[in-house]
């Protein structure tokens, strides 16, 4: 399972590379799991550990940096991870060097970043050092992410949370009563274009997304299979439908587009307004805002450690459905605790 209810399937077991039937990999990305000490991950600490003592590059994303601080692979090593986690990665740690304020921090074949989002700096960073600085321009260029250069800074402002993260703890205790987003998936789709909605809706909890495609399974472009939920299996109650990562309409597969206009769902195209040179990120965070509110949007380009200078937001200030969840609860509670006095004085009476 990924982000946003997005599931990929593998196309080999850990145990096949151990048994040789995979090939051995010259690179393994490590991402956030639910429990980096857990028991039922320690074959994939032991496999990381086998792999790096085989000499992979391995590149923690985000609090991949959890797991591989598990597996001991960071020990005496200088690392970085989500700004959120460094403090009690530091406690419960000591023995790594943990670094602030840096999109990646590289360290022999181990290379550790930031929020999400700053993957693609360390991803851009390796793809130089094995493919060369070329390679790694063409490409990053392709990319667009704003502030990113061959051989640019790295420093990122060292974030904490301030009163903006309200919002978000609003939309994590508060969560009924959210649209449901149909992430509608097409053949060939880019793997950024597909994140962006997934990610940013799941790390804002102002939406519930769910894949939608033409068939069972979708193909990306660079060959992950993602499992879907087929538009002809029956009913998706859904409020909004989107399409990441085509252009004009005739680029959507006629299915899902039969299926969309059964159920009368207008079919968005988030990134078919795209300017050239703009990462995939913009147009999604641009959708929050739009169809959330600005501080939620903000406070999600945060979290994925996405600078917000160059957006531009439209939409309301503030989270208001949260926020009036919040205020229906607490005239509910004041409500229930007035009952007994109320009830007491009545007897009286």
């Amino acid at each position: 399972m990924l982000s946003g209810g997005l599931a990929v399937v593998p196309d080999y077991s850990l145990d096949d590379v151990d048994a040789g039937v995979a090939p051995e990999p010259d690179v393994v990305v490590v991402p956030a799991v639910a429990a980096p000490n857990g028991k039922s991950e320690a074959p994939l600490r032991e496999w990381m550990t086998r792999r790096a003592d085989r000499g992979a590059h391995v590149l923690g994303v985000c609090n991949g940096s959890r797991l591989l601080a598990a597996a001991g692979l960071l020990d005496g090593r200088r690392a970085t991870a989500h700004w959120s986690s460094i403090r009690g990665l530091e406690r419960s740690r000591p023995q790594v060097d943990w670094v602030r304020g840096q999109r990646y921090v590289q360290d022999g074949t181990l290379t550790t970043t930031a929020g999400v989002t700053s993957g693609v700096f360390g991803a851009l960073r390796l793809v130089e050092q094995l493919a060369g600085a070329a390679e790694a321009q063409r490409v990053g260029q392709a990319l667009a992410y704003p502030g990113w250069s061959l051989h640019g800074p790295t420093e990122i402002p060292a974030q904490r949370w301030a009163p903006g993260g309200l919002a978000f703890l609003l939309a994590v205790v508060f969560p009924w009563f959210r649209p449901t987003v149909g992430v509608g998936l097409v053949e060939g789709v880019g793997e950024l274009e597909v994140a962006a909605p997934f990610e940013v809706y799941a790390s804002s909890f102002a939406a519930r997304t769910v894949p939608i495609a033409a068939a069972a399974t979708v193909t990306t472009r660079h060959g992950l299979r993602l499992v879907t939920a087929p538009a002809n299996a029956g009913a998706h109650r859904i409020d909004r439908l989107m399409v990441p990562g085509v252009g004009p309409i005739e680029e959507v597969d006629s299915r899902l587009l039969g299926w969309a206009a059964d159920r009368g769902l207008k079919v968005e195209l988030p990134n078919g307004g795209r300017a050239a040179g703009q990462f995939s990120f913009d147009a999604m965070l641009g959708d929050l805002a739009g169809h959330s509110d600005q501080t939620t949007a903000r406070v999600t380009a945060k979290s994925i450690e996405y600078p917000t200078e160059r957006l531009e937001l439209a939409g309301a200030g503030w989270p208001w459905r949260p926020t009036a969840l919040l205020a229906l609860t607490a005239t509910a509670a004041i409500g229930m605790a007035l009952l007994p006095a109320a009830a007491t004085r009545r007897n009286r009476r």
